[in-house]
């Protein structure tokens, strides 16, 4: 019988039991937790996605691209304005997201589309 019952392992020298010593086990390395990084496709120049006019008179657009920013790979809804000689330059109207962020913004949208047919501002079979 354990006259130490419960208390962890216990060595007996001569008449008097002592306790055991512990051995240290090696510090072990804690696993890299972070996720792998994907290396993506190369993007040279922003890649246009989708483009719409913002109005009638055609001065402006809306413009969807997937492209790079400080080396991260990014998506960028962005008002693009028709300068004098005719090219679009872009301005300061938009938001650039990392592409990861991606799903998230469609389902905002998808949940705002469903709020505006909801309170009669869209009809349901339109686009």
């Amino acid at each position: 019988m354990n006259p130490r019952d419960g208390a962890g392992p216990v060595a007996v020298v001569g008449d008097e039991p002592r306790e055991a010593k512990r051995v240290e086990e090696p510090a072990r390395s804690k696993p890299n937790l972070r996720k792998k990084q994907r290396t993506p496709a190369p993007l040279s120049e922003p890649l246009k996605v989708a483009e719409f006019w913002k109005s009638r008179h055609r001065s402006e657009t809306v413009r969807l691209t997937i492209g790079r920013y400080n080396d991260h790979v990014v998506v960028d809804v962005r008002v693009y304005l028709v300068a004098r000689d005719g090219r679009m330059s872009p301005s300061k109207a938009g938001v650039c997201l990392a592409v990861t962020r991606l799903p998230e913004l469609k389902a905002m949208i998808d949940k705002a589309v469903r709020k505006a047919v909801q309170l009669g501002l869209l009809d349901e079979g339109r686009p």
